[in-house]
């Protein structure tokens, strides 16, 4: 390991600004040692002008900077968004409050929607835009994406487990990734449902254990484990085989940690936790590691998960020698990747972008999904009639899940308000003026270099956008009148699986695995009962939902499931 990697982040982060916020004091010290008489400088006033320039020059940049992009504003007839607060420490705080202490991540819905569609903040001099409003959202990730990019507020912390893959680029290296990983999401790959069948049954099975002794199962924790084997399965022929490692994990937490750091997905989950902290504070996130880089464990365990089956497959490429970059039927990602480049990182940096599209956010998905269902009896009986009448209990096929109109509805619906990845970053490369939203008013500047910010789970709820039945879970917006009058003219206020050129590759592999386990899942089971950890009875605003990366329950989702009610309401 070299010298930079066992560096602490901390001091690889802040000794360029200690040397840089040196230079006011040394200009002064020698202009006034050199310039003045000592007389007139005894050493204690030295010394203090020498502390005072610092701070000093801080606020004169700052002052500076604000001018030239006000200046910049007028030029274009524009004012800058409305600011939140000057210095954003207090929402800083907040921010911290909410995310890592409190409650729910639904809970910033409200103090967010406060701001309006379109706000600003400085946060330890970094300016930040939200941005909720349909149509700033379109030119961001549709028709100005060339005034926006990742940027390094987003790159820098997501690239420590990510690597250089399709998340973490932008320009020609993301257009080269993406042109690679197309292939792969092809409607005969994305629909191999055998693929599911086998690990969906394994998680029946597991269920229905648990079930005969009346005990409940963490649902989160079984759904992380079907969508890691799926994917590994999927992308690198390697089942990871997590299903079948001791059940009695099942009433065990994400967040637990029991000397486990030798499992990949606990060692991915937690580094995904740890990246999630990360990305919160932009390219200030080594300041929350002084002593150690605390990703690096956790990197060293998923690297030795993945580089001896990186390794095969080279190994199967050079006995069989020749390369060909074009993608062959039934040929799995990594086969795929290992015949285009023998660079292991690059291999690497694509299959874990691809592993955590593939795991993270369907398992969000479904674990949202059976939350809804504990909540709503009614929508659940009615998508289990939808399983009877269209499918039986055979198992379903791709012609007819795409039959179940009620199912998608629902799973849009959950996609909805609890969106896998409840926001999103961008950079604004250049300067961009855009149209008020508000009749009579200015046009909105956005400087160059400012961090934007786009927490889908707000626009997703407003219920301008929506209705004024918004915050409710209706399944059936997505069918009557409602879908025509908001979404079908305005589809910029649904976005999950993002838009544009970005838009999510794997977007129908994950509606089909998602499908998939539902319906497998409501052919066996018709009550699902929300628990605590000891199988105790538990509300459903009990549950809190967080969001590293991707949105997930806190301490799990601890469900009992039955084949009929125990009771009747």
């Amino acid at each position: 390991m070299n010298a930079t990697h066992r560096t602490p982040p901390a001091l690889r982060f802040l000794l360029p600004i200690v040397l840089k916020l040196s230079l006011p004091p040394i200009l002064v010290y020698t202009i006034c040692r050199r310039w003045l008489d000592p007389m007139w400088t005894p050493t204690a006033l030295l010394l203090f002008a020498c502390v005072l320039s610092i701070p000093a020059t801080v606020i004169i940049y700052v002052e500076y900077f604000e001018l030239k992009r006000e200046g910049e504003a007028r030029k274009h007839g524009a004012t800058l968004p409305k600011g939140i607060e000057p210095w954003g420490l207090a929402l800083l705080k907040k921010i911290h409050h909410d995310v890592d202490v409190s409650t729910n991540y639904t809970s910033k819905v409200d103090w967010l929607g406060e701001y309006g569609p379109i706000s600003s903040w400085r946060i330890c001099f970094v300016d930040t835009v939200i941005v909720t409003e349909p149509e700033y959202l379109k030119r961001i990730l549709v028709t100005e994406t060339k005034s926006f990019d990742k940027g390094l507020d987003l790159i820098s912390p997501l690239s420590q487990i990510l690597g250089s893959g399709i998340f973490t680029s932008d320009g020609a290296l993301w257009r080269f990734h993406r042109k690679m990983a197309r292939p792969f999401f092809n409607r005969e790959r994305i629909s191999e449902f055998p693929l599911f069948e086998q690990r969906a049954n394994t998680v029946i099975a597991l269920i229905t254990s648990q079930s005969l002794r009346d005990a409940p199962v963490d649902w989160q924790e079984l759904m992380y484990r079907f969508t890691l084997d799926c994917a590994t399965a999927f992308l690198f022929g390697h089942d990871s085989r997590s299903l079948f490692e001791d059940d009695t994990d099942l009433t065990s937490s994400m967040q637990r940690d029991h000397g486990k750091l030798e499992s990949f997905s606990h060692s991915l989950q937690k580094g995904l936790i740890l990246t999630g902290k990360r990305v919160r504070y932009g390219r200030a996130w080594p300041l929350l590691e002084l002593r150690e880089d605390k990703l690096r464990k956790y990197n060293a365990v998923i690297d030795a998960f993945l580089e001896p089956i990186i390794n095969e497959h080279l190994r199967r490429k050079a006995e069989s020698a020749g390369s060909n970059t074009e993608c062959i039927d039934n040929e799995i990602f990594l086969e795929y990747l290992t015949r285009c480049t023998d660079d292991v990182k690059l291999i690497k940096d694509e299959a874990m972008t691809m592993l955590l599209g593939a795991r993270d956010t369907i398992a969000s998905t479904l674990t949202s999904a059976v939350f809804n269902l504990t909540k709503y009896p009614n929508i659940c009986q009615k998508l289990h009639q939808e399983v009877v009448d269209v499918i039986g209990d055979r198992q379903p096929s791709y012609d007819d899940i795409r039959q179940m109109r009620y199912l998608r509805a629902f799973i849009n619906e959950v996609l909805r308000l609890f969106p896998p990845v409840p926001m999103n970053v961008r950079s604004s490369r250049t300067g961009v003026v855009w149209p008020s939203t508000v009749p009579g008013e200015k046009p909105i500047y956005i400087p160059p270099n400012t961090r934007i910010v786009m927490p889908y789970f707000v626009t997703h709820r407003r219920d301008d956008l929506w209705g004024p039945d918004a915050a409710q879970f209706d399944p059936d917006r997505f069918l009557d009148a409602r879908l025509n009058k908001y979404l079908t003219p305005n589809p910029m206020i649904f976005i999950p699986f993002n838009a544009g050129p970005r838009i999510c590759l794997g977007q129908q592999f994950a509606y089909n695995a998602t499908s998939f386990m539902i319906v497998r899942l409501l052919q066996h089971f018709t009550d699902f009962k929300l628990v605590n950890t000891e199988g105790g009875p538990l509300g459903p605003g009990s549950v809190k939902f967080r969001s590293h990366i991707t949105l997930y329950a806190s301490d799990g989702l601890w469900v009992k499931m039955s084949k009929e009610q125990q009771a009747t309401s």
